[in-house]
């Protein structure tokens, strides 16, 4: 009898996150230095909370002054806390920001979207990393 495709793709979610969980407690440096706390927030749905645990991990292991505030709260809430320098980074989807804040309408050129969210957000003094190709 075979086992359900899902059973396997949880045992490697699993593992993953174990050895995630090892590499974010090994290494890296004292927090003895002279370097600001990077401020690392995000939302509060799954997705959000892993990437914001999994960025607050990895700077921890390379050795950065980082706090962790994730699961701070949905939009209404964290963007202003990025805005005042609450936190210094989250993970946004480009259409949030386009549609939610900029009050645009979407497009399905996610070249342009990025774009535009990219240089609105520069008036802000807000820097997106570059997005992730599909």
């Amino acid at each position: 009898m075979k086992k359900p495709l899902w059973s396997g793709l949880v045992l490697m979610l699993v593992l993953s996150m174990a050895l995630l969980g090892v590499v974010g407690c090994s290494g890296g440096q004292s927090g003895d230095t002279d370097e600001p706390t990077i401020i690392v927030g995000s939302k509060t749905f799954t997705e959000a909370l892993l990437l914001g645990s999994m960025t607050y991990q990895y700077l921890d292991y390379l050795g950065y002054p980082v706090e962790n505030k994730t699961g701070l709260g949905e939009l209404a809430v964290i963007r202003p806390a990025l805005e005042s320098g609450e936190i210094n980074c989250y993970w946004e989807y480009t259409g949030t920001v386009l549609i939610n804040i900029m009050g645009e309408e979407p497009s399905y050129d996610e070249e342009q979207c990025y774009n535009d969210v990219k240089e609105w957000d520069e008036k802000n003094g807000i820097i997106w990393l570059d997005y992730a190709p599909l």
